[in-house]
C-alpha cells in the first residue's frame, strides 16, 4: 500500500483530491497527536490557501506541516478508519458454513446506489465473524467486495470475488454485495481447509 504525500492537495477543490490518501493523513493526524487537536485545526482552517492551511498547523500542532507529512510518509502502513463499513455489533458468525439469500430493491432501507446512464446500481452490506482461519470457497450470484475489518495491520484492500476460494484469518470482515437491478441474491461461503 503506498502512502501518498498530502501537501500539494491543501488547497484542492474537491474535485481533484485524493480521499483516500487524505483520509490516511487524518487517521494519523488523530492517532498521533490526538482527535482534540484534530478537531481545532478542522475548526482553524477559514481561508483555503496554501499559506493559511500551513499556518493553522503550526498553530494547532507547535509543529509545520512538512515536519508532520514527513513522519506520516516515513511511518507504518497507513489506513483509514472504517467508518463506512464493519458494524460489528450485526456481525453474524462464519463456521464451517454460512449461506444468506434475499431480495434486492433499491426501495429497501438497507440498499443504497443511484440510477445513471447504465441503469440502476444498488448495493448493500453485510458484517461477518470468521470464526477461525482457513481458506473458504465465496460464492455469490452477484459481486462481492471482501474487506477485512481492524485495525491499520489487520486491514486489507478489498478484493472482488464471484466465485473462488479465499484465506481468510479469524475475525471481522465485511461483504459489500453489489447488483443492477432487483433480483434476489444469494451468497455462501464454505470452510475447505485450515491454514
Amino acid at each position: 500500500m503506498q502512502i501518498i504525500p498530502v501537501g500539494k492537495m491543501l488547497d484542492s477543490e474537491t474535485d481533484s483530491l485524493d480521499y483516500t490518501a487524505a483520509a490516511r493523513f487524518v487517521r494519523f493526524l488523530i492517532d498521533a497527536r490526538g482527535l482534540a487537536r484534530f478537531k481545532r485545526l478542522f475548526q482553524a482552517s477559514s481561508e483555503r490557501t496554501q499559506d493559511s492551511i500551513r499556518m493553522a498547523f503550526v498553530e494547532v500542532y507547535g509543529e509545520d506541516f512538512d515536519t508532520l507529512e514527513a513522519e506520516f510518509l516515513s511511518g507504518a502502513p497507513r489506513c483509514t478508519f472504517q467508518v463506512d463499513i464493519c458494524e460489528m455489533d450485526n456481525a453474524e458468525p462464519v463456521g464451517s458454513s454460512w449461506s444468506l439469500t434475499f431480495a434486492a430493491s433499491c426501495d429497501d432501507p438497507d440498499f443504497y446506489g443511484s440510477i445513471g446512464r447504465e441503469g440502476e446500481n444498488i448495493a448493500t452490506q453485510r458484517t461477518i465473524f470468521v470464526e477461525s482461519a482457513g481458506v473458504y470457497h465465496l460464492s455469490a450470484s452477484s459481486p462481492v467486495l471482501l474487506a477485512r475489518c481492524g485495525d491499520c495491520d489487520e486491514q486489507f484492500i478489498p478484493s472482488l470475488v464471484y466465485e473462488g476460494n479465499v484465506q481468510l484469518q479469524e475475525g471481522p470482515y465485511t461483504l459489500e454485495v453489489t447488483m443492477t437491478k432487483d433480483t434476489v441474491v444469494t451468497l455462501e461461503i464454505l470452510r475447505q481447509t485450515d491454514p
